[in-house]
């Protein structure tokens, strides 16, 4: 097993299909706009890659019948992944896999399914949502606004390395009661004319069509810049199927991930 250069990312590239594509916030590390580290099977064609982002999404993409790639990444993620970060977040484990894993004593594994949708919505008429007439006022997050933003939420760093690096590449936008924040939609990464939706509405907020209004004027920015629209989310998480269906996305499938925590102190 070879760790990869940060020059050398994109030789895997090639491993992308249908199956693996789709998972959230992937191609940002293959890009280098996230931060992450990736392993291989050989460093000139690779047909097999084990990629950790640094906040401890992992994804395996290409053939995985290498009996000793699979045993040095075994060995990885159990005595060095999964201990440094106490847990990892493996989106589309495979059933071989987490067999194998369940089986070690050092870890617990628990499975949350999540959901892939296509967005199909082109001909959609957004400006039911986005014109509706709220109280509360409506931002779009630029240089004035993006370190309130950030601290509103400090979660979007696992998507954004920096404010600047949003600034650049990214775009959004922001809800306000008075001085308050109470919602965002934003792309949590912009990968080949494709833009990862994030939505978040404060609880009391819940329930005003908020999250809809925020996210129909993010897919209007989307379709202006012939961008697609992904949607990824939880099977659990009922409100954000919901919305998907509402706002011209189809569920394509459902996917495996599965949160692995270590049992050792560390």
């Amino acid at each position: 097993m070879f760790q990869l250069e940060n020059i050398n990312i994109d030789i895997i590239r090639p491993l992308l299909n249908k199956e693996n594509s789709h998972y959230p916030l992937l191609k940002s590390i293959i890009s280098k706009k996230k931060k992450g580290k990736v392993y291989v099977d050989c460093l000139n064609k690779p047909s097999v890659a084990a990629i950790l982002s640094d906040n401890g999404w992992f994804y395996l993409v290409g053939e995985t019948s290498d009996d000793n790639f699979n045993s040095q990444l075994m060995n990885f993620l159990v005595s060095e992944a999964i201990v440094a970060n106490g847990s990892i977040l493996w989106f589309g484990i495979p059933e071989e896999w987490k067999k194998k894993i369940v089986g070690n004593t050092s870890v617990v594994v628990r499975d949350y399914p999540r959901v892939q949708y296509k967005f199909i919505g082109y001909d959609f008429d957004y400006d039911l949502y986005s014109k509706k007439n709220f109280k509360y006022k409506l931002k779009e997050i630029n240089s004035d606004n993006i370190d309130e933003v950030f601290e509103y939420n400090k979660e979007l760093s696992i998507f954004w390395e920096s404010k600047e690096l949003f600034l650049k590449n990214g775009f959004g936008y922001i809800l306000l009661d008075g001085n308050q924040i109470i919602g965002h939609a934003i792309s949590a990464s912009v990968e080949a004319v494709e833009a990862e939706i994030d939505i978040q509405t404060q609880k009391e907020y819940r329930g005003k069509g908020i999250a809809a209004y925020l996210t129909s004027h993010l897919i209007k920015v989307c379709l202006k810049h012939s961008i697609e629209p992904k949607w990824d989310c939880s099977v659990e998480n009922t409100a954000s199927n919901k919305l998907a269906s509402k706002l011209g996305f189809q569920m394509i499938k459902e996917y495996p991930f599965s949160i692995i925590t270590t049992t050792q102190k560390i």
